[in-house]
């Protein structure tokens, strides 16, 4: 006995509204994620994810702009760029210092794929 066309027609006419559906929401996704990307704000993890990659650990930060006097932004964006002096070595040792919980791994490849096509909050 051979399966009824007219009877399977609708449910394969379900699944491509939903297939269409998740290809919209995803499509939306996207757009939201990179509309206005040069005015999204820089939250802390990503602060602290840049000053693990730039080889600096929290206390050198906090020693240089916690001494009582006018910070410029230079001055904090040094601690948010690979310093070309400051190694893979620096941001593990940073991890096992301050954070040992997290995995070396994301931040070692951060690090390179920031060497490779730069490490400003821009991109």
């Amino acid at each position: 006995m051979k399966p009824d066309i007219a009877l399977m027609l609708p449910r394969k006419q379900k699944f491509n509204r939903l297939k269409i559906f998740w290809v919209i929401l995803l499509v939306l996704g996207v757009s939201f994620r990179f509309v206005n990307l040069d005015r999204k704000v820089y939250w802390r993890d990503e602060v602290y994810t840049s000053l693990r990659i730039a080889g600096y650990t929290t206390g050198e930060l906090v020693g240089e702009v916690a001494d009582g006097h006018v910070i410029s932004i230079e001055d904090l964006h040094k601690f948010q760029r690979i310093n070309p002096d400051k190694g893979v070595t620096d941001t593990v040792m940073g991890l096992m210092l301050e954070e040992p919980q997290l995995t070396p791994l994301y931040f070692v490849i951060a690090r390179l794929w920031g060497q490779c096509l730069g490490s400003s909050e821009q991109g």
